[in-house]
């Protein structure tokens, strides 16, 4: 029997990524939430919190576990993941960068 409360959540994926684009001016974060063995944290809470402006956004999970928001400034950020029942989990230094393309 598993214990949710025992269960932290786990930041599988994470993907700072550039949108197609000729003039790109934001990225995107990507990721899928899963617990302690591998099941999707459907409905877990995502907020990413800018540490230069402190301005935060937050999105939820879908039912398999994944998340994007898109139209992310480049800058570096904090990550939070939360759902009732488990122990939360924070990553620092979520850097967003964009890709320029050549040719």
């Amino acid at each position: 029997m598993l214990m949710r409360s025992r269960v932290s959540l786990v930041l599988l994926v994470m993907i700072a990524s550039s949108l197609p684009g000729a003039a790109q001016t934001f990225g995107e974060i990507t990721g899928t939430i899963t617990d302690s063995t591998g099941a999707a944290a459907a409905g877990a809470s995502v907020t990413l919190l800018n540490t230069a402006t402190s301005q935060a956004r937050k999105v939820d999970t879908n039912e398999a576990g994944n998340y994007t928001i898109p139209f992310v400034p480049p800058g570096l950020y904090e990550v939070r993941v939360q759902k009732d029942g488990f122990k939360s989990v924070t990553r620092p230094g979520v850097r967003v960068q964009l890709l320029t393309r050549c040719g």
